[in-house]
């Protein structure tokens, strides 16, 4: 069944009402809009960004994964895409996959602080310690504030008296 086309003009109506929903926690009302415009080719990827942000912040991690897979796959430099498989695989208890999702990223953005800070407590959790203390100082190198976070974070517990993790933060 072909799609019928919708005009510039709704789907921009359509993405300004999903955004607010969005900031309003209204996230069926955000899932609704985004179904109606994945057909519309030249809002698909903000539509499908949305979507896997609000099943994402509704906890529907498996419904997240499946947005941020389609997103993934439409655009392949999305960070948003690789952030949110990432979390919500390390909410599903795949630490394997979460990971794998980051690699994915700081590969093709090798620059992108947040991908490498969240690559780093991944890691910790994991429990490889050496690369995680190599990316979270890259983490920190690239972007400040990061070295007060790792502070609090609570993902680098296991490294806390670590002493290449002192000296970082």
């Amino acid at each position: 069944m072909a799609l019928e086309p919708i005009s510039d003009v709704i789907v921009a109506r359509l993405l300004k009402e999903m955004e607010g929903y969005y900031e309003l926690n209204l996230y069926e009302e955000v899932v609704e809009r985004a179904d109606r415009l994945i057909g519309a080719r030249r809002a698909m990827s903000r539509a499908l960004e949305l979507k896997a942000h609000a099943l994402q912040d509704s906890e529907n991690f498996q419904e997240a994964v499946g947005a941020y897979e389609a997103l993934r796959r439409r655009d392949p430099e999305s960070e948003a895409a690789y952030l949110g498989l990432g979390w919500c695989y390390k909410r599903l208890d795949s630490l394997e996959l979460a990971i794998a999702s980051l690699e994915s990223l700081v590969a093709v953005k090798p620059d992108y602080a947040l991908g490498v800070y969240n690559l780093a407590c991944y890691l910790a959790l994991d429990g490889d310690r050496d690369r995680s203390l190599e990316l979270l100082a890259r983490a920190i190198e690239l972007e400040k504030s990061f070295q007060e976070h790792a502070r609090t974070e609570t993902d680098f517990d296991e490294l806390r008296e670590d002493p290449g993790f002192q000296s970082l933060v």
